[in-house]
């Protein structure tokens, strides 16, 4: 009886150590998803928020500040800007708008949506989107802005939400990992010190 016994209670505890070992696992391989979908999450940021002030920061760029032609389109999700980008005397148009969600059925986040910059799409698991213009006291521009109203702009703010592509699913809980970046740019382009 007392060698039956001990086979019970090895069993057991066998099983509790399989158990906790079972779990283990599970929670080492819930943290490198999660590790992963940060790093990719935060690299999309950093390569999208580079992209951005380089872009933001030649708004204007050797166009008449009184042409009304440095921004031709200010809305919360969407900008149309002018520049010469290389120094050559040749204004460009620079565009940066969103897309729907329902573009982008590649991923299972149901809340991310293209950018489009020049019209080309860019996919970077974006959440939000949002631009505000500030004038000389640093007020709220309200958008869509007019055309005079384009020619008081003197900040230009960004902000946005990337979320991973795919969710990290634990014994818990599920969660998106997600980065979220916002900028105020001065554009010294647009007469910030007239």
């Amino acid at each position: 009886m007392s060698v039956m016994m001990d086979y019970i209670m090895s069993a057991i505890i066998f099983g509790v150590l399989a158990i906790t070992v079972a779990r283990i696992q599970i929670n080492i391989s819930s943290t490198l998803y999660d590790n992963s979908f940060n790093l990719r999450v935060q690299g999309n940021a950093v390569a999208l928020a580079l992209q951005i002030e380089k872009d933001f920061v030649k708004t204007g760029f050797h166009v008449d500040p009184n042409s009304g032609n440095q921004i031709t389109l200010a809305d919360t999700t969407r900008i149309t800007f002018n520049s010469d980008w290389l120094n050559s005397n040749s204004i460009s148009s620079v565009s940066y708008r969103t897309g729907d969600s329902t573009e982008t059925t590649g991923t299972p986040n149901v809340h991310d949506f293209p950018l489009y910059r020049n019209g080309f799409r860019q996919d970077w698991g974006l959440t939000n989107f949002r631009i505000a213009f500030y004038d000389s006291t640093q007020s709220t521009l309200s958008t869509p802005l007019s055309a005079a109203n384009r020619l008081k702009i003197k900040a230009i703010q960004v902000w946005f939400t990337i979320q991973s592509p795919e969710p990290v699913i634990s014994n818990i809980d599920t969660t998106w990992p997600a980065v979220t970046w916002q900028k105020m740019m001065y554009p010294r382009n647009l007469n910030n010190f007239l």
